[in-house]
This record gives C-alpha cells, sequence and structure tokens, in this order.
C-alpha cells in the first residue's frame, strides 16, 4: 500500500518552508522595494525624478510648470524550482519536521535564488522604456574601485559620501550585501582600532548589523560576483532595487508513480528584479586573498 500524503501532512510542509527562522531564507527580500501579485512576465517599477522650485521675483507672475523626468525600469520573471525524491521506506515525518535536512535545503535555495537574483540585477543591464524596449548598462561611475583592499571601514564612509554626492536622501536607509570575508575584513579592522567590534560581531552569526549609517547584510559568498580576487559587493539607498513576484514560494508533497512510488517533496517560485535608480546603486569593490 503506498503513503497517503493527507492535507495535514501538506499543510506542514508548507508552514515549515514558510515559517522556519527567517535568517535561512532570503536575506535581501527585506530591503528593497517588492511587488508582488505580478501578472505576465515582465513588470515595470516607476521612478519620478527629483523636482525643484523657481523663485517668484515679481507681482502675478506667470505660474510655472514642469515635467519631470519619468523614469521605467523593467523586471523579468522566470520560474525556478526544485525537487527532493524519498523513497516510502522513509519516515513521511521527516518532512514535517521543521530542522529537517531537506525542509531546510529547499528553503535555503529559494532563498539564495531571490538574494542571486537581485544582485545579479543589481549591477547588470536593465531593460528601460514605456515597454520596455531600451536598455541601461550599470555605469562605472557608480564604482567604489578596490584600491588593492578588502572591505573597510573607509569603503562604508566612500558609500555615504558617494549616494550623497550622488544627491540621495540621506535619511534613506542604506544596504551593503557582503560575504565572510567582508565580514572578518572589517571585524579584523574594528577590533584593534575602536569599542564598535562588539556591534558588529553580530555579522559571524549571519544576523544584519548597522554600522557607519549602512545595514551590513553578510550573504552567501557563491551567490556575490568575483573575478581575479576582486568582489563586487553591492550597496543601495531605499528605493534603488526591486523584486517582483509573480508566485511566491510554493510547495507541493506528492507521490511518483513513475519512481516506485516515491515521495516527492517541491517547491518553486515565479520572480523577477531590477535595479529601479541608478544613483541609489553602487558597486562597492573589495579584494580578496
Amino acid at each position: 500500500m503506498g503513503v497517503t500524503i493527507d492535507e495535514h501532512i501538506v499543510k506542514q510542509f508548507t508552514d515549515g518552508i514558510l515559517h522556519t527562522p527567517q535568517q535561512q531564507g532570503s536575506k535581501l527580500e527585506k530591503a528593497v522595494m517588492v511587488k508582488s501579485g505580478v501578472v505576465g512576465e515582465s513588470v515595470s517599477f516607476n521612478f519620478l525624478d527629483t523636482v525643484d522650485l523657481k523663485q517668484r521675483t515679481t507681482r502675478h507672475e506667470a505660474t510655472p510648470r514642469t515635467s519631470p523626468d519619468h523614469s521605467r525600469r523593467w523586471a523579468t520573471l522566470t520560474f525556478w524550482e526544485q525537487a527532493i525524491l524519498l523513497d516510502p521506506a522513509d519516515k513521511l515525518q521527516v518532512l514535517t519536521d521543521p530542522t529537517s535536512d531537506y525542509l531546510q535545503a529547499l528553503r535555503m535555495a529559494a532563498g539564495r535564488r531571490k538574494d542571486k537574483l537581485i544582485l545579479e540585477a543589481a549591477l547588470g543591464t536593465v531593460k528601460t522604456g514605456k515597454k520596455g524596449s531600451g536598455t541601461s548598462a550599470f555605469s562605472s561611475d557608480y564604482t567604489i574601485e578596490h584600491g588593492s583592499a578588502g572591505m573597510s571601514v573607509d569603503k562604508l564612509r566612500a558609500i555615504k559620501k558617494k549616494l550623497g554626492a550622488n544627491d540621495v536622501d540621506p535619511d534613506l536607509p542604506v544596504n551593503v550585501a557582503l560575504t565572510t570575508n567582508q565580514v572578518d575584513d572589517l571585524l579584523g579592522e574594528i577590533k584593534v582600532t575602536s569599542a564598535d567590534y562588539n556591534h558588529v560581531k553580530t555579522l559571524h552569526e549571519g544576523k544584519v548589523a548597522y554600522f557607519m549609517g549602512c545595514n551590513l547584510i553578510p550573504v552567501s559568498t557563491s551567490i556575490v560576483a568575483v573575478s581575479s580576487n576582486i568582489r563586487d559587493c553591492v550597496a543601495w539607498a531605499k528605493g534603488g532595487l526591486g523584486l517582483a513576484i509573480g508566485q511566491d514560494i510554493k510547495t507541493r508533497i506528492s507521490e511518483e508513480g513513475d519512481v516506485s512510488y516515491a515521495i516527492q517533496a517541491y517547491l518553486g517560485m515565479f520572480l523577477g528584479s531590477a535595479r529601479v535608480v541608478d544613483k541609489k546603486v553602487l558597486k562597492v569593490q573589495c579584494q580578496e586573498s
């Protein structure tokens, strides 16, 4: 007799995927603009440029009018999925244990994929225009060069300074995605130079730390681009990046008759990302040994 996959087991599996510890899912989703319930293969993020005021110099002067620049950036959604097979002889309860290796593997894969799409969009070429027929490549003007050094306090200061030079609102939250290598750079510098070490050491635990006016977000080393020992970390102010979700994490448990009725745990999602405002997004190069 085959194993019965009842609704209670399916619900437990889904809840386990969605409600297990947050740090094991996407690290960056909460730090970007999110459009949910997207219908279709693409969606636009709209941005209105700044508007200035004109001084009135005479009585009964004509009312000034302006046409601010409207920018439209497009995210293309793609479907991502994976499944794990378990032999019927295995205990079905392994799927409902929120700490099981199967749940963690699928959940962490989904989180890493979301973060990788966000970081690739940050430094990639984005579709522009009314219908997405144009393109805009990442500009080298928004790069903080490595200077033969890793992540440092000076580079965090440079992030804030460059965003300020780009006329980005200083009150907007600033986020920096970095790997364990850059975390180690910072901890090594801060430990011997200041009393701020205790505020930043939580990075080693995979937690977000606030330092030098930036939310430092540790992400998987495998999703941050690297070339010739130069890691391309990403910094952005609020509103600079967008994530479009057509279907968030969706799970299924089923019996697969074509593989001896093995139990299949499945996860899929449909999403895309885009760089929305160029001047709010920076590439921060860090040399690694």
